[in-house]
């Protein structure tokens, strides 16, 4: 392809107004994974225990973000879900959440995420071992 009928086409796709959309869509889903980035790559703390909450809030935001056009944002949840699933959803985030004080003691947060009561309790039961003092304490 000449170069001057490309310069023609990108000139084309930038003044498409339907470009521009996909643009802010792009950034209103992007927006809450960054943050979830920073936390992961940020120093001035350790990221375990904020992994959690960090992305249940981004899946809340962008849900938020999208509230009239659920369809629109769905593909993108899926794929947050499909990596948090395999690759990050392990007992040990769900405990370490948990046992964090800045989540623990707020109750609101808690009873949105029961089940990460029994996922400490799967935890303490593989590492205790036949440590039956261990296990009932």
């Amino acid at each position: 392809m000449p170069r001057k009928e490309l310069e023609k086409k990108i000139v084309d796709l930038v003044l498409d107004s339907s470009f521009w959309k996909e643009c802010v869509v792009i950034v209103k889903v992007a927006k809450p994974l960054v943050r979830v980035l920073r936390i992961v790559d940020g120093d001035d703390r350790p990221a375990m225990g904020f992994i959690y909450e960090a992305i249940n809030k981004a899946k809340e935001e962008m849900s938020k973000r999208f509230q009239r056009r659920k369809k629109r944002v769905k593909p993108y949840l899926k794929i947050v879900d499909s990596r948090w699933d395999r690759q990050l959803h392990k007992n040990l985030h769900a405990v370490v959440y948990w046992l964090n004080p800045r989540f623990h003691y707020n109750n609101q947060e808690m009873e949105n995420h029961k089940h990460t009561i029994s996922r400490l309790l799967d935890v303490i039961e593989r590492y205790s071992n036949e440590n039956f003092d261990l296990r009932s304490k």
